[in-house]
C-alpha cells in the first residue's frame, strides 16, 4: 500500500533527531505492508488509526486514514499530548 504524508506530517519528521527520524520512518514502512495493524481510534477521531513507535526512550504516534489503496499520514509526534 501506498503511504503518504501530509504536508504537516512531512514538517514533523523533518524536525526529529537522526535516531527519532529513522525510528519514525521504520514506522511508516510497517504501514506499506500493514497499515490497519494499528489500533482504530474511536469518537471524534473515528475513522483515524494511530500507530505506536519508540525512540530515545519516548512513545511516539503515527495519526493515519486508510483508503483503498493508500494510507494518509497527518501527524507525527511525541504520545504525550498528542491527542490535544
Amino acid at each position: 500500500m501506498m503511504v503518504l504524508l501530509s504536508r504537516a506530517a512531512a514538517k514533523d519528521l523533518k524536525k526529529f533527531d537522526p535516531s527519532v527520524y529513522q525510528k519514525a520512518l521504520d514506522a511508516l514502512n510497517h504501514l506499506e505492508t500493514h497499515p490497519l495493524a494499528a489500533r482504530r481510534l474511536q469518537g471524534s477521531l473515528d475513522g483515524v488509526r494511530a500507530f505506536g513507535f519508540h525512540a530515545a526512550g519516548v512513545a511516539y504516534r503515527l495519526a493515519y486514514i486508510v483508503d483503498a489503496d493508500r494510507c494518509l499520514v497527518f501527524l507525527i509526534g511525541p504520545h504525550e499530548g498528542f491527542y490535544a
